[in-house]
């Protein structure tokens, strides 16, 4: 494989200035100050909405001959998916294990529960894969100037310094005091009450950190095993704490799988 410009959604037409490349997601910012997303958006990481395609499900289940040829067979294969499928999602709310090898052969149950999946939550603002990147239209007027993709959440900074979340919420790594996720970017109030400017930042596996203009540290998430450098304390952190003050000011910090460093 090689690489090929991305020539679809717009973002041909733009300079992108910085990229950042998540989990399963990614984030595009161009020199216009315009944010671009694509990937496997659930939870909102993706923090755009878009208008469903259409889907045939007959067909999706046809074409899965080794869950069973015959149309007797297919309720026997659909209730295995379906219960590999509630499995997955009873795993979401766990901390991400470190992922396995790829398998050498195809998973068709994990397929069809993909195919359910997709079929029972399109809407307007559903969050499924984004092959194309595509400007998020909730900042029109803001101009962003960098961005962080997570695992399952995404942190954009426009250029006032202030910090807008959007993404899966677990424990509390969104930043506005609560585990709920948001579909769109919201803005992470604290740092505007406290006038706090972020001038960099970075966001991990359900944890998050930024560095303000004035070189101090902020984490919030999941603080478990001391990864966000407040100590060993107990409870998630859903609103942006400062991190303990050192003799040099912060200039870069960066959120890992299970830790973090800061310079």
């Amino acid at each position: 494989m090689t690489p090929k410009q991305l020539t679809q959604g717009g973002i041909e037409d733009e300079s992108v200035s910085s990229i950042s490349c998540g989990s399963r997601h990614t984030i595009f910012v161009t020199e216009d100050g315009e944010a671009f997303s694509c990937g496997l958006g659930h939870f909102g990481c993706l923090g755009r909405s878009f208008t469903p395609f259409e889907y045939d499900a007959d067909t999706a289940i046809v074409n899965f001959p080794q869950l069973g040829g015959a149309h007797g067979e297919v309720p026997e294969a659909l209730a295995a998916a379906q219960q590999q499928q509630q499995q997955q999602e009873e795993e979401e709310d766990a901390e991400p294990a470190i992922p396995p090898p790829p398998a050498a052969e195809r998973d068709f149950a994990a397929e069809l529960a993909a195919h359910i999946d997709l079929i029972a939550n399109l809407s307007l603002d559903d969050s499924s894969d984004q092959c194309i990147p595509m400007i998020i239209d909730s900042l029109k007027g803001i101009k962003i100037v960098g961005a962080s993709a997570g695992h399952r959440h995404t942190l954009l900074l426009d250029e006032n310094g202030s910090l807008y979340s959007c993404g899966a919420g677990h424990g509390g790594c969104l930043g506005h005091g609560d585990s709920a996720r948001q579909m769109h970017p919201m803005k992470i109030a604290a740092f505007d009450e406290e006038n706090v400017k972020v001038m960099q930042m970075s966001a991990g596996v359900d944890m998050s950190m930024a560095v303000t203009t004035n070189g101090y540290v902020y984490a919030w998430g999941i603080p478990r095993n001391g990864r966000l450098g407040l100590g060993n304390i107990r409870g998630d952190i859903s609103q942006p704490r400062r991190v303990h003050d050192g003799p040099v000011k912060a200039v870069d910090v960066e959120c890992g799988y299970v830790h973090s460093l800061s310079k």
